[in-house]
């Protein structure tokens, strides 16, 4: 067995209860994907998206300012808003992590609630990394990212947000349960029956 299989079996894993997570957050008439418009991804009635990609790890934070998912995260989003997939218009964009690290260039980006707040923090990333050349791991989506389009690329970081949750979402499952009047002798019957 690889060295890395557990990782990957727990970044697989956790898109079910994320995914139920967004079903239960969902109104009538929306929808969630798994592995079509990102990991996971709620597609509302009136055609607003939140897309998710899950960044897992069983031993450290995933999201360094110089990890290969952090940049790929973003250049994939950029690719899907370039060639139309993805109406940037209507959609909100999330990492979920269940590891949490120092702050980083993410936590920067997640605090970016306005175009002019992301555009400072996209300097600041760029002002953080100046050693990042065609030899390292990250530069062809660090590169994308900086030769993109920079007011899409600051709109993109306006609407990110960072989701941390050591418990998988599980904690958020049990809330939404009780949201839905389950009683709280049943919630852990009722969130073991939905996640299978």
């Amino acid at each position: 067995m690889s060295s890395n299989a557990p990782a990957q079996l727990l970044g697989y894993t956790v898109q079910f209860p994320r995914a139920l997570l967004h079903l239960l957050k969902a109104g009538p008439g929306d929808a969630v994907s798994v592995e079509f418009i990102g990991d996971v991804a709620t597609h509302k009635k009136d055609a607003t998206i939140l897309s998710e990609e899950d960044k897992t790890s069983t031993i450290s934070n995933p999201l360094t300012d110089r990890s290969t998912d952090f940049w790929k995260t973003f250049y994939n989003w950029l690719t899907a808003i370039e060639n139309g997939t993805i109406d940037i218009s209507k959609t909100r964009f999330f990492v979920y992590t269940n590891k949490v690290g120092r702050d980083a260039i993410v936590n920067t980006f997640d605090k970016a609630a306005t175009i002019a707040d992301a555009k400072t923090a996209i300097e600041n990333a760029k002002s953080k990394l100046p050693d990042i050349d065609q030899g390292h791991a990250i530069w062809p989506y660090f590169s994308h990212f900086f030769s993109a389009d920079q007011d899409t690329v600051a709109e993109l970081v306006s609407k990110f947000e960072l989701q941390v949750d050591d418990g998988l979402g599980l904690t958020e499952i049990a809330y939404e349960l009780e949201r839905l009047l389950i009683g709280k002798n049943q919630i852990k019957f009722v969130s073991n029956l939905l996640n299978g």
